[in-house]
């Protein structure tokens, strides 16, 4: 599920100076993201088609290189580059989530000398753990779903509840 980056930006995300701006935030880019998500999946279902779209692994790649603009043509290197830079921005913002979580349970107090090793980490374990691209999407179609619920869904909404009984334990003690 797309929306549950959610979950990563409000780990990185956690200072603000009004208290309603990141409910604003939060609403806006979940509307924009939602937006462009619905254009960029419609746009390709029209282009590629119902039965090809299932079997593809790359979509939106696949209408891109099929539309002609203006006989400029070769759009798939403009489509390539970004999803290039989506993925490096990806992966970096749940690298930095990441440092920042565990510099605060081993209560440190900087994040960045933890950079290096998480990111050398994490590559040797995407290394050890998927032969293949191909490999990788087996399992994010079969068991992903599985895996990432609790992540997602369920360890968020115990965070929210125990927030909010933290919230009112702190003005029932400050009355």
């Amino acid at each position: 599920f797309p929306f549950a980056q959610l979950v990563i930006f409000s780990m990185i995300f956690t200072n603000f100076r009004d208290r309603k701006s990141p409910y604003r935030i939060y609403l806006w880019s979940l509307l924009i993201a939602g937006i462009v998500l619905l254009v960029t999946f419609t746009s390709s279902l029209l282009v590629v088609g119902v039965d090809s779209i299932s079997n593809m692994y790359y979509p939106t790649y696949t209408a891109i290189s099929r539309v002609e603009v203006m006989k400029i043509g070769r759009l798939e290197i403009l489509s390539a580059t970004i999803f290039s830079l989506g993925g490096f921005v990806k992966i970096s913002s749940h690298i930095f989530a990441i440092c920042i979580g565990l510099t605060k349970i081993f209560k440190c107090s900087d994040y960045r000398f933890i950079v290096v090793p998480v990111t050398l980490l994490l590559i040797n374990q995407a290394y050890f753990t998927w032969d293949s691209a191909m490999s990788f999407y087996e399992f994010d179609g079969e068991m992903m779903l599985y895996f990432a619920f609790p992540f997602r869904t369920i360890f968020p909404i115990i965070l929210l509840i125990a927030g909010r009984l933290k919230k009112n334990s702190r003005l029932v003690g400050m009355e």
